[in-house]
């Protein structure tokens, strides 16, 4: 793991499941792994689907048909910054970085549940977004940053009252 993703994944220490998640993904953009289609499906859902950096549809086999012979022996990982991890529900966990590689950076936004029975974390869907060099990684108008949320609250949607959804908000828990 680069340093940036150490600094920029911020996990409640007092939740082990965000560390696990925040791992697995970041294993899973490791070369190695890549490579290796079996490695690669361990740790995904068998529903899962992705929306690529591309605009391309993927489902779990075409995603693995196409990184193992895609990654070279020589690749290293994609620059791994702004890593956020959030407990969506008791089995479902939003990560949320940017890849920067080298000619690129993509918002990368994932969906891990935790399967019942065994426990283990799998990655269900995931989507690259290209970004604009010199536009600001998340910090849209509609989303706040993961550290704006204060402990004990939720984000819930505003309105507007004319049809159009205003930004989230940090509101108390009940």
């Amino acid at each position: 793991m680069t340093a940036d993703a150490r600094r920029g994944s911020r996990p409640d220490p007092d939740d082990p499941c965000l560390a696990e998640v925040v791992a697995r993904e970041l294993r899973m953009l490791r070369p190695e792994v890549r490579r290796d289609p079996a490695a690669l499906l361990r740790d995904l859902h068998p529903e899962f689907h992705e929306i690529g950096a591309s605009g391309r549809l993927w489902d779990r086999a075409s995603v693995a048909a196409v990184l193992a012979p895609a990654t070279g022996p020589d690749d290293t990982p994609s620059r791994v910054t702004a890593m956020t991890a959030t407990r969506l529900a008791p089995d479902l966990v939003h990560l949320r970085w940017d890849t920067d590689e080298g000619d690129r950076t993509v918002h990368r936004t994932s969906l891990w549940r935790r399967e019942p029975g065994s426990g283990e974390w799998l990655l269900w869907f995931h989507q690259g977004t290209p970004r604009t060099r010199g536009t600001p990684p998340h910090r849209g108008d509609a989303v706040p940053p993961a550290d704006a949320v204060p402990p004990g609250h939720a984000l819930r949607p505003g309105h507007t009252g004319r049809g159009t959804p205003a930004p989230l908000t940090a509101v108390p828990r009940p």
